[in-house]
């Protein structure tokens, strides 16, 4: 690995794993921090280390389980994505090492699977469509219904009050802390309109954490071939890339992927039941285990038959 006048690393490398190893040395060497704020917050602990504003993140985290499920996707991984997501992993562990960090505890397969789901849901919950437009019952009217669009527009009484102001006091904080990290915008130009004869392709990445982004480009030299990448703290992937023979970039689609249901809830012999489709049944619940907390140390995520409990 080494670096240019400006900064920006170079990695020569004779096989596929040392790839992801030296992304993940280069991600910890320029966003050390940044790595840790993600793994904080993808395990419901990012409150102990910023402050209580970011309490609701920790709960969603937790509730969502981004840890949970990181180990039941790694077991149906095939061994060479396993290799891979464990090499960037060892490769922020081989930055710890070089500096004598033992303080951070080990980066692990799951830790790096955990980061992924995390910004993949704020991605999805930044899109919802349930809230953009939130109306209180008693201030409708048929002007209001008229001007607003009917699949944007999601209407409430007293009862959701509560948990509705939860759900855009997230939003808020997860634009602030997080926002979307494979938003932005990407322009072709086809051959046939430029002057050299040649395609033009160009894109900009957004972020709103603009002074600290989390965006690192990497020239990668593999096999005689040469990478030009562009890749994101935190991840084990090139989300851009041009070689001589072509390019590309990826982004996520700004569709609402995410649903909220409402459910009735009464006490049936002392027990809290839900009613799906017309049956009162029992909650199931989760153990998490707590982040920097002791041993069995655990939270408790009640879930029904569409997901977890928010509120």
């Amino acid at each position: 690995i080494h670096r240019d006048a400006r900064g920006i690393p170079s990695i020569s490398v004779t096989n596929r794993k040392d790839i992801y190893t030296a992304l993940g040395f280069i991600h910890a060497q320029d966003r050390y921090e940044l790595l840790t704020y993600y793994l904080y917050a993808s395990r419901g602990y990012l409150s102990k280390l910023l402050g209580k504003e970011l309490k609701p993140i920790d709960t969603f985290s937790t509730v969502l389980g981004f840890a949970r499920k990181a180990q039941l996707i790694e077991k149906k991984l095939s061994d060479t994505a396993k290799s891979y997501i464990l090499a960037y992993a060892n490769g922020i562990n081989m930055y710890n090492k070089a500096r004598n960090n033992t303080s951070d505890k080990k980066w692990l397969s799951t830790d790096v699977i955990s980061v992924f789901l995390m910004m993949h849901w704020v991605q999805g919950y930044m899109n919802n469509k349930d809230l953009i437009f939130q109306m209180p019952k008693s201030v409708m009217s048929s002007a209001i219904r008229e001007f607003f669009p009917a699949d944007l527009l999601v209407v409430y009484n007293n009862e959701l009050k509560d948990t509705l102001n939860l759900t855009r006091s997230l939003k808020k904080l997860l634009k602030k802390y997080f926002s979307s990290f494979l938003k932005g915008y990407g322009v072709h130009v086809a051959k046939k309109y430029t002057t050299t004869g040649n395609p033009i392709l160009f894109y900009n990445y957004l972020h709103s954490i603009g002074v600290y982004p989390g965006w690192v480009p990497v020239n990668i030299k593999f096999n005689g071939e040469k990478i030009q990448g562009l890749t994101h703290s935190g991840m084990p992937f090139i989300f851009a890339a041009k070689t001589k023979n072509f390019s590309y970039q990826i982004f996520s689609l700004a569709i609402d992927t995410q649903d909220f249901d409402i459910y009735k809830v009464k006490k049936i012999n002392k027990i809290i039941k839900y009613n799906y489709n017309g049956i009162w049944k029992d909650f199931k619940t989760i153990r998490n285990p707590i982040l920097g907390g002791k041993d069995n140390e655990h939270s408790v995520t009640w879930v029904t038959e569409t997901g977890p409990v928010l509120n």
